[in-house]
């Protein structure tokens, strides 16, 4: 007769949900939408920010950023809502995968706690705004609007 080795159940660590107390948001290098580029200092080191400003550009710049396409970013960053523009999707199938997309790009972020009240409105047969809401780890709740 063989004896079963005893069995372990799996814990699962889960990300902490009461908002911080500080306010640091973590240093995020500053984004220039309109030029297109970082903003550099004149000794040549990346503007950084740890604020909510800093915070709020780097939830802008993941959301522009097509994920995998830049090697200077892990292949995590970005979101891959650019993959779906083209292909002949129904409007809900676009609406149910890109919101998933968005969730997916936000939620490697320990910063962003949830997102949801998802919104879609369609600005020309190729473009949509999406609107949604997101909860941070510091209580906070803000709204984001981007177009694709």
């Amino acid at each position: 007769m063989t004896t079963l080795p005893l069995y372990t159940p799996l814990t699962i660590p889960t990300r902490t949900l009461t908002p911080q107390t500080d306010q640091s948001y973590g240093a995020n290098p500053i984004f220039d939408f309109d030029a297109g580029h970082f903003l550099v200092n004149p000794d040549g080191t990346f503007v950084v920010r740890d604020d909510k400003e800093g915070f709020t550009n780097q939830i802008r710049k993941i959301l522009t950023t097509p994920r995998g396409r830049y090697p200077i970013y892990n292949l995590e960053y970005g979101v891959e809502i650019y993959d779906l523009l083209g292909k002949k999707l129904t409007y809900e199938e676009f609406c149910s995968e890109a919101q998933r997309m968005i969730i997916d790009a936000l939620i490697y972020d320990s910063r962003i706690v949830k997102v949801y009240n998802f919104s879609f409105t369609a600005l020309a047969r190729d473009q949509v705004l999406i609107s949604f809401t997101y909860d941070d780890v510091w209580g906070q709740t803000q709204k984001v609007q981007v177009t694709y």
